[in-house]
């Protein structure tokens, strides 16, 4: 569907129906296997998708999955944050059973030989690959990326993406291990990230629609940097906010491109028979960065639903009515023996998967809930849902919630349920016995002497920089001992809140009558960076012999192209 489309019919639901009552086809085995593809996105709110009751942001492609397929209204990923949850996603399995606890981290800390999928974990690829699929990785991987850990070597046939963690959607990243590549060979892309990605799986469609495949398209979007295709400058006008003018337009790029996506299966007359799942790897990490996770709390990184229950749908027109939500909690555990099942695959034997087959269930051919209890763990952090219960620790806090009536959690009922604690309790001990214990620590940052910009005061201008545009910031100050005072402007920005880079400086005199002293700098170098400006008064008698007016204004305009 068209963005414009949408945009006729914005406000008209999406009819879906729920399970109960419902004459679904009987699953039988193709004869001809089905096509899989499995669509992740990277930090997207609970509440951005049309089918999530997002307003301000349409997601006509997305929602086209949930109206053709089943949309899961408890649908959980295995972790909260990006790396262990793809480790489960990719094996069935809780991650913690292999010892994938944390992030790996940045370089040199993230590119260790054991940090990563261990190597005798099966995945997905090994699944597929073993039922006579070819297999291709396209997007985001985050599972190692020391060389024996690349997808390459990991069951898939044809890999284009990042090894590491995420990318920035233009131009390199700070971590010299950290590039794009086609198979292992480095490449350069001038595109936004997020179409190059479509791309590449509307490619890997053409050239192997006429066989089974398995395609895992990772996108990097919505995750921070904010660097927005310059097609969607313009398309959110109605959001206000930047941060969430800039995240909406790295959701419509996503959205179109799984539009894109969708339609190459149409073309090739492959639509009926291609199983589709379309998930998120954790909650959105909060307002701050652009997502929304209302009605749910918190997000990325907590064991509360905000961070754990994700938009998962599921789609296979051939084989599962159109249209319908399933209320049962679901996990991303169980995508892989669904995979299996499907495409004829036999599961390992040797290990214990812990995802189950979900076609029974969607089906109507098995009536009871797929899962009776599901776990989550990180480090002394734990969650324990069975049935409406919930129950989460968080070191000393122990915190019991009814999602039945309480999906945002905001009673606890520890002290009125003592029994349902001790239950979850145990029922958490015992599942841990089977866990081991993480093979790598979370990675901290040693911490670095302060520059001088970081000295100063400052202001988060809770902006992430936008391009195109003319920044200008703009401070009023005066001395009250007449000359000798002076005040400097910084601008800085940090990448991922993680490296921080000074953008401008400028250091002016300061006189006795309260003047405007401003600090301009062009957008292009530092787009989807987050902004910070402050300043730092020296003189002989700085301390309080000068007023500085905090009100500090920043303005941006569009930048005027060169005339030469």
């Amino acid at each position: 569907m068209k963005r414009r489309e949408f945009l006729k019919i914005a406000g008209m639901s999406i009819a879906a129906t729920t399970l109960a009552g419902c004459e679904f086809p009987t699953f039988q085995q193709s004869q001809t296997k089905p096509n899989i593809i499995v669509i992740t996105c990277d930090d997207m709110g609970y509440a951005d998708i049309g089918c999530h009751g997002c307003k301000d942001i349409p997601t006509p492609n997305i929602d086209s999955i949930a109206k053709k397929g089943v949309r899961f209204t408890n649908g959980y990923v295995s972790a909260s944050v990006c790396s262990p949850s793809r480790a489960g996603i990719m094996t069935g399995r809780y991650q913690q059973r292999f010892g994938y606890e944390y992030n790996p981290g940045p370089e040199p800390h993230g590119i260790q030989d054991h940090v990563g999928l261990p190597l005798h974990e099966i995945t997905l690829a090994n699944i597929t690959a073993s039922a006579g699929y070819v297999t291709g990785a396209v997007g985001k991987w985050h599972l190692g990326a020391a060389p024996h850990f690349h997808p390459l070597k990991r069951g898939f046939d044809e890999f284009f993406g990042s090894q590491h963690s995420g990318h920035p959607y233009f131009g390199k990243h700070w971590m010299k291990s950290n590039f794009l590549m086609r198979g292992t060979t480095p490449v350069d892309e001038k595109e936004h990230l997020t179409d190059v990605l479509t791309r590449e799986a509307i490619a890997f469609i053409e050239h192997h629609h006429d066989e089974p495949f398995f395609l895992y398209l990772a996108y990097c979007a919505p995750h921070t940097p904010l660097q927005v295709p310059q097609r969607y400058q313009n398309s959110f006008k109605h959001i206000t906010k930047p941060v969430r003018h800039d995240y909406a337009g790295l959701i419509a790029a996503m959205d179109d491109g799984i539009g894109n996506v969708l339609a190459q299966l149409r073309t090739y007359g492959i639509e009926e028979n291609t199983l589709v799942f379309f998930l998120n790897d954790n909650g959105g990490p909060g307002k701050r960065y652009g997502p929304r996770n209302s009605p749910l709390k918190a997000g990325k990184g907590s064991f509360f639903e905000g961070g754990i229950r994700v938009p998962f749908i599921v789609k296979w027109p051939l084989r599962l009515l159109a249209g319908v939500t399933y209320d049962h909690p679901v996990i991303s555990l169980d995508i892989l023996p669904t995979v299996a099942a499907v495409a004829g695959a036999k599961i390992p034997q040797d290990r214990k998967i812990d995802g189950v087959n979900l076609i029974p269930y969607l089906t109507g051919q098995t009536k009871e809930p797929p899962h009776k209890i599901l776990f989550w763990r990180m480090g002394d952090d734990y969650a324990v849902r069975q049935g409406n219960w919930k129950l989460v620790n968080t070191g000393p806090h122990t915190e019991l919630f009814d999602l039945a009536d309480d999906i945002a959690e905001t009673r606890n009922l520890a002290a009125e349920q003592p029994n349902v604690v001790k239950k979850l309790t145990k029922a958490h001990e015992a599942w841990n016995t089977q866990m081991i214990d993480p093979l790598w620590l979370p990675f901290v940052r040693e911490p670095k002497p302060k520059k001088d910009y970081e000295n100063a005061i400052h202001q988060d201008a809770g902006h992430y920089i936008q391009s195109g545009k003319t920044y200008t910031m703009t401070v009023k100050a005066k001395s009250l001992v007449g000359t000798g005072n002076r005040i400097i402007l910084y601008c800085w920005c940090g990448f991922w809140d993680i490296r921080k880079t000074l953008i401008t400086s400028a250091d002016f005199s300061l006189t006795s009558i309260m003047e405007e002293k401003s600090i301009s700098f062009d957008s292009d170098n530092y787009t989807g960076r987050r902004l910070i400006f402050g300043y730092k008064v020296t003189g002989p008698s700085p301390s309080n012999k000068v007023i500085v007016d905090r009100n500090i204004r920043l303005t941006y305009t569009e930048r005027q192209p060169d005339p030469n």
